[in-house]
């Protein structure tokens, strides 16, 4: 929302046909997400947030991809959001972490 705050901590967004599942994998010194395809998504954006319900999340990257290297802080916690041309949240993905 407008706070910050992630408010769908859930596998979907709504009513979207659309799932994103989200993956954490932990190295050292780094973790690497990795996410599924959402096939109407352009982008994915990739949050930071501060507790394992989501909490307070901040936007880190905006990706075309489905993959994503951050460093390990261990208080880190992620989720995406896959976004239509229109810049629309289609899906929002689960809640990984921490890394």
């Amino acid at each position: 929302d407008t706070n910050g705050r992630c408010l769908v901590m859930a596998s979907s967004a709504g009513t979207s046909e659309a799932a994103i599942v989200l993956r954490l994998e932990l190295g050292s010194g780094v973790a690497q997400l990795r996410w599924t395809t959402v096939p109407q998504a352009t982008t994915y954006e990739v949050l930071r947030c501060n507790a394992a319900g989501g909490g307070t999340c901040t936007s880190i990257a905006m990706l075309t991809g489905t993959a994503y290297q951050v460093p390990r802080t261990g208080g880190s916690w992620y989720l995406v959001q896959a976004r239509a041309a229109n810049g629309e949240i289609i899906t929002t993905s689960n809640v990984v972490g921490p890394a």
